[in-house]
This record gives structure tokens, sequence and C-alpha cells, in this order.
């Protein structure tokens, strides 16, 4: 009997090759993804406080989105995903419109929570169209690539090509666009298949949204009556609800796709708009500006009142009259009862010399006499650059009868540079003046900083003014540190919100010998410090800023 012998063949068919349509769109994805990461971090280190908490809370967010669409398919639900990602969308449009005052805790929430969601929409897609094993080295390698592209973009492209942080909400449209895009492309999703109760719930979002973002471009919108929208958005979401629950009893409803799409359309718009008006109200009024690896600044003209304003980011740090009358005003934060001008017209002997750390315009120097030395340390370039020259902008370094001093560069290291060659300044006075802005600078704040300092004051009568008014940021208690730690006696000088171009400043004041302390006029607006005030020590291994935030406006 004949012997069959059956050959098998170990030849694996090969698997289609990944097209670069497919390819492309891996890389938009990613890309897509790492923007935002990037842009959000920028946002919040610019906008809210900079801690390498608040990093690693964004890198925490990306990389668990990530995870989650990898891990297993089922967590990554479009019918879940979408609206919680357009809902955080909202908040975000809702926190960044033009004079929003919403806290640290909800600024954060919003910005973290779209982050997050706008990750899952990318990576969950990202994940969905993943290849057969023979391609996931091609797969793999897009996804890097991406990565590579967004960084390079937020790094090295935006701040080249926009004045502003555009890649924010360019990033966060980015997502919207891969949310539409994807359910463009599929006849079975909600872009076709949507019935009427969703566009009437997608309506009721737009409704409540509406008023905020269209009175922040039309004024007479402001008069509307909160409850009128709110109204409307609850019979519309009600409505939503009753015809849910019509067509759950007739599965066969006919889907309303042209209702769906155009209300989709109309909540795109508001996004859009709520997204870019915060970036376009910045440039109103500006007449300079320059972006750098310290953020962005700007020269604003405010014509009504005829004088120029120095912002960085969304912090005015100065400003100065045109007219002529008023230029050697001292004006903001250093109008005639703020602790740093008592303390300079007060001084007992001339000529004095003052150290300042941060120049903003350089307004403290309107306040010498002639024979006196200001000495200001600036980290940032830019912001000399708008102060000095044969036209500046800003004129207070110039007019000044004092000889001005600028060093350029991180001030605590220049002044250890100092005195590691004994370079001591001798100051009367030194002026902290780096913390009015969310982001600060942390380590000019800690006990080693004030080691520093301690060698560049003339004498124990010498005194430490320290400028705290900050939005999100308590610093009370850490000057309470400072204070007991190094046995200084100090006073908190926080007046009342004056009237004409001064602004509410706080200020700490802090001197080894208390006579420094105890004229008639700084008595006269100042507390006791730190009384009870709580106490928290910064070092250079440890700085507690979580203690610090104001969580509540």
């Amino acid at each position: 009997m004949a012997r069959k012998e059956q050959v098998v063949s170990d030849v694996i068919p090969q698997a289609p090759a990944v097209r670069w349509p497919l390819r492309l769109f891996w890389i938009s994805l990613a890309a897509c993804a790492s923007v935002l990461l990037l842009a959000t971090t920028n946002l919040i280190c610019q906008d809210i406080a900079v801690s390498p908490f608040l990093w690693i809370l964004q890198l925490s967010l990306y990389l668990i989105s990530f995870i989650v669409c990898f891990e297993n398919d089922r967590w990554y639900r479009r019918e879940i995903i979408y609206p919680l990602f357009a809902i955080t969308v909202a908040l975000v449009v809702v926190v960044s419109l033009p004079g929003a005052t919403y806290s640290f805790l909800a600024q954060l929430a919003a910005y973290s929570s779209a982050l997050f969601f706008g990750c899952m929409v990318c990576h969950g897609e990202t994940a969905r169209t993943r290849p057969r094993p023979e391609s996931l080295t091609t797969f793999y390698l897009c996804i890097a690539a991406g990565g590579t592209v967004g960084g390079l973009v937020v790094s090295l492209l935006a701040p080249a090509m926009f004045p502003n942080y555009w890649e924010y909400p360019l990033g966060v449209l980015g997502c919207v666009a891969v949310l539409l895009s994807v359910s463009a492309a599929e006849r079975s999703s909600w872009w076709y298949q949507g019935r009427a109760s969703l566009a009437l719930a997608i309506l009721a979002s737009a409704v409540l949204l509406a008023p905020a973002v269209v009175s922040s471009v039309w004024k007479p919108a402001e008069q509307w009556p909160p409850a009128l929208g709110v109204s409307a958005a609850a019979l519309l979401a009600i409505a939503a609800l009753g015809r849910y629950a019509l067509e759950r009893r007739a599965p066969h409803t006919t889907p309303a796709p042209f209702l769906v799409r155009n209300a989709a359309r109309i909540v795109l718009a508001l996004f859009t708009a709520g997204l870019l008006i915060p970036q376009k109200a910045a440039l109103y009024h500006v007449i300079a500006s320059s972006r750098n690896f310290y953020g962005v600044l700007s020269v604003v003209s405010v014509d009504a009142e005829n004088y120029l304003a120095l912002r960085h980011g969304s912090t005015v740090h100065g400003f100065q009259y045109r007219d002529l009358a008023r230029a050697r005003l001292s004006t903001g934060y250093y109008g005639p009862t703020s602790g740093a001008n008592i303390i300079i017209r007060n001084w007992p002997a001339h000529p004095m010399r003052v150290g300042l750390v941060g120049m903003g315009v350089g307004t403290l120097a309107a306040l010498a006499q002639p024979g006196d030395v200001f000495r200001f340390y600036e980290i940032n370039p830019d912001v000399y650059k708008l102060s000095a020259g044969q036209h500046p902008y800003f004129t207070y370094l110039r007019d000044s009868p004092a000889r001005v001093e600028v060093v350029l560069g991180d001030a605590r290291l220049s002044l250890q540079r100092e005195s590691s060659r004994g370079d001591f300044q001798k100051f009367d006075i030194l002026i902290l003046d780096a913390f009015s802005s969310d982001a600060i600078p942390m380590h000019l704040l800690t006990r080693e900083a004030f080691q520093v300092y301690a060698q560049h004051l003339r004498a124990p009568a010498s005194v430490i003014a320290v400028h705290i008014s900050n939005q999100t940021l308590d610093l009370r208690p850490v000057l309470a540190g400072i204070s007991r730690a190094f046995g200084l006696h100090a006073v908190r000088v926080d007046p009342l919100l004056p009237t004409g171009p001064f602004s509410q400043s706080d200020w700490i004041l802090l001197s080894r010998d208390s006579a420094s302390l105890s004229g008639e006029e700084l008595a006269a607006h100042s507390e006791a410090f730190p009384a009870a005030t709580r106490t928290i020590s910064w070092t250079d291994d440890y700085c507690d800023l979580w203690h610090v935030i104001r969580w509540r406006d």
C-alpha cells in the first residue's frame, strides 16, 4: 500500500503592508497628544504655579491615558470619552475667558481633566487602529515619531511663530478635530446615526456655554439674566430626556444626522471662539511684545489713561505715565503707602545703596536721590531691553538721579558669585520683588538664599523688603519661617486698596534692628509680623508649595 506524505509549509503569510495614510494618522495622533501635554504644562507653569508636583501630575495623566487605552480595548468607550472630553473643554473655556477669576483648584482641575480626556481620545483611537503583530515595529515607530514632532512644535516652532501660547488652544482643537474626523469616517458613528435626543442634549450644553463666550466679545450680553440661559438649557435637557425615552421604546427611530451635525457645529464654534478669545485679547493695545524661555512680555498702551504697562503673561509688572508731569510717579505696587516706598523715602542717610531683585519697569528708581546707587538683578534680558536704549518704552532707569546698575542673570547666582570673590554690595535696603506673578522662583525664598542676602547687607539696621502680593500663593508662612529662623524683626505693610494710579500691595519688611522698622509713617501703615501666622521652612532641598496655595478665592 502506497504511503501518503503530507507536506506542511512553515511559511507564514505576509501581513498586508501598512500604508502611509495610516502611518501619518498614527503620527498625527501621537503629535497631538504630545502638544497637548507640553502646552498644558507650560500654561499651568505660567498662569498658575511652577511646581514639580504639577509637572508630574500632567505627565502622569498623559501616561495613564496611554496605559488605559492600550491595556484593554474595553476601557476606551467613545460614548463615554467623547462627552467627557467636550465637557472638560467647556470648563477650560469658562475658566480662561478674559475677566474670569476662578480659584487655583478650579483652573487646575479644568486644564488637567481636558488634558486627560484629550489624550484618551488620541491614544484611544491609536489603540483601536493598531495593526497585526507583524507591523507593530512600524506602529510604535510612528508613535515615537509623533511624540517627537509634538515636542519640536511646542519647544521650537511655537515660540518662533506665535506671540502668545497659541499652541494650547490649537492642541485642544486638534483633539477635537480627531474626534470629529474619526466620527465622520465611520458610518456607524453618532455623526450619522445620532438621533434627535442627542441633538437636543448638545444644544442644551451650547446654551449653557454661549453667554460666557458671547459676553466676552459683546458687552450687552453681560446684561442678560443668568437665569435665562439656565432655564433654556434646562428645557432643552428635559426635552432631550423625553425624546430619548420615546426613542428607547421605538428602537428603529430614524436618525437625525442633520440636527446632530449642526448642533455639533454650534458647539465647535463656541469652543473655537472660547479658546481663541483669550489669546486675541492678550494682543489688544499691545505695541511691543517678546517671547522667550521666561514667558511672554507685552507692552500695552492704555490710551484712555495715557500710560504704558508691562505685562508678563496675565500679570502686570508696572506701568508709567507718558506725560512729563507724571512720568516719574511711583505707580502700581510702589505707591506712597507701599512697604518699599515708605522704607526708601524715610531712610535716614544718603547716599544709600539699594539692591532690587526683579526689575519690572524700574519704578522704584524714581525714589532715588542724587548719589544713591540702585542695583537691579534681572533674569530676563527682554525686560531690561524695554527700559534701555535710545528710545526705551519705560524711562524710570534713564530719568533716575541715582547711579543705576543692572546685573543680568539669576539674582541668587549673581549674588553668590559676588560673595565668592569678596565683592559684597553693602546694601542698605534689599528689595525682593520677583513673586507677584504666579510662577514664582522658589529658590529665592529658601534659608540658603537669605544667608546669601545677609552677606550683602551693610549693617544690622539694613532692611530686606519682600513683595508677596500674589493671587495664587500665600507667602506669609514662608516669610514667617525666615523671620524666626534668622531672628529677624518683621512688620507687614498691607494698606487698603488706594485710589488713582496705585495698586494693592503686600510687603514684609525684615531687619535685625527693630529701630529700622519703627518709623512714624511705617508704624501707621504696618502691623506686627509674624504674629499668629503659621511658619513654613523652605530650603534648597525642600520647598512645600502645596501648603501655600490659595485653594479658594
